[in-house]
């Protein structure tokens, strides 16, 4: 790990009213915590409102809350129990939106006295403000991200964005923009090994063994759940996690249990080997924290940079492998033996295909027999071809 922390190398002096003051850095370098305390000294509010923390997840949220060392207490809002600091509020965008819509008396940041408002990951609330709207005919990022713009107009106000990943930010805003000067280098993790692959079947069955340990990124709950099977066939303890709100995939009471203990202790449970997790927890989370065991690996299942950048950043201490998808990349070909030495029909070689998922980098779609074959034969296997009756065949050996 190289760097400095984030309130080392920020003059806060350089963050101004009437603008969206945006600070780029990596993950890891201390954002959150230059915010809880650098930047919270900043607060303009003549009132003393709290600072307003917003973030994209809910894991991230609950997260932050307990690292912080929040106290639960009701919400007078809402009646719920809820995790508070001192000084500070934090929602979540979906959140802050849902508030000023049913309840805008309490949205005191609305205030023209001023307030202090801190935008972590605001590159995921524009993204998410672009998929439309809701059966109630409301997309609550977008109110969200109309209420940012509102705030930085508001006299005295000052509204911050943290991110490592800021180019959807700079668009948006850039209108408004004021990018704040690192005096110095940032506190960054470091990949000892960064490979590339394009088949993830092949790389679990080829590179993950028992006594490797890591985390793995796939975007689609469906897809997780697959290349589960494949790593506990290998005799390797999984899990999974997701939202909390996902009502078509809600988590089992054992999958609530593991997120549980990631979010309170930021490490997880030591008889897990694999983690599996997609978007809910690309963002916001961190998992390795100083005195939890380290993990050898992280497989980043997407070609997107940001993406790769995000998740990368969960896993919070230096890494020796990691694995970024690269639908380019030229993968060695590990066949189980259930395909070798044995007549394969049209149908046979068609499902072969399926499983390898070698795709066409024009169209995107499963590479076909025809093309599959001389990669087997590059690979060092032998393919025969035959003919029963009718019927065309091939037996593939070592």
């Amino acid at each position: 790990m190289k760097g400095e922390f984030l309130s080392e190398i920020i003059e806060t002096k350089d963050i101004v009213q009437g603008k969206l003051n945006l600070i780029n850095a990596p993950c890891g370098c201390g954002k959150t915590t230059f915010a809880k305390t650098k930047l919270k000294s900043l607060n303009p509010n003549t009132l003393g409102y709290e600072m307003l923390y917003l973030i994209d997840t809910a894991n991230g949220k609950e997260q932050l809350l307990r690292s912080a060392g929040a106290e639960c207490r009701e919400n007078y809002w809402t009646g719920k129990e809820e995790w508070f600091l001192p000084g500070i509020t934090i929602m979540t965008y979906a959140g802050y939106a849902t508030l000023h819509i049913m309840a805008p008396e309490h949205d005191i940041w609305s205030d023209d006295s001023g307030a202090l408002i801190v935008c972590d990951e605001l590159q995921s609330a524009i993204e998410w403000s672009k998929w439309g709207k809701d059966e109630n005919g409301i997309n609550v990022h977008e109110v969200a991200i109309n209420l940012i713009k509102e705030r930085i107009k508001q006299e005295d106000t000052l509204v911050v964005a943290l991110s490592a990943t800021p180019s959807k930010i700079k668009k948006e805003f850039e209108y408004c923009l004021n990018e704040i000067e690192l005096h110095g280098e940032s506190r960054h993790y470091e990949n000892e090994h960064t490979h590339c692959y394009s088949n993830l079947r092949l790389l679990l069955e080829k590179e993950v063994d028992i006594g490797w340990t890591g985390i793995i990124y796939v975007p689609h709950i469906t897809q997780i759940q697959k290349y589960q099977e494949i790593l506990e066939e290998k005799g390797l303890t999984t899990a999974a996690i997701w939202s909390p709100n996902n009502k078509d995939h809600p988590m089992t009471t054992e999958q609530l249990e593991v997120r549980s203990h990631i979010i309170e202790y930021q490490s997880l449970p030591s008889s897990i080997d694999a983690l599996f997790i997609n978007k809910s927890c690309e963002t916001s989370i961190s998992i390795g924290t100083k005195n939890s065991s380290s993990r050898n690996y992280m497989i980043i299942h997407s070609t997107d940079q940001e993406t790769q950048i995000q998740a990368r950043g969960r896993y919070r201490k230096d890494l020796p492998h990691l694995y970024l998808l690269n639908n380019e990349a030229i993968d060695e070909i590990f066949l189980p033996k259930v395909w070798l030495n044995r007549p394969l029909n049209a149908e046979d070689k068609k499902r072969l295909c399926h499983e390898l998922e070698f795709k066409d980098k024009k169209n995107g779609r499963v590479l076909g027999w025809t093309s599959v074959k001389p990669l087997l034969v590059a690979n060092g296997y032998r393919v025969t071809d035959g003919r029963t009756n009718s019927s065309r065949y091939s037996i593939i050996s070592e």
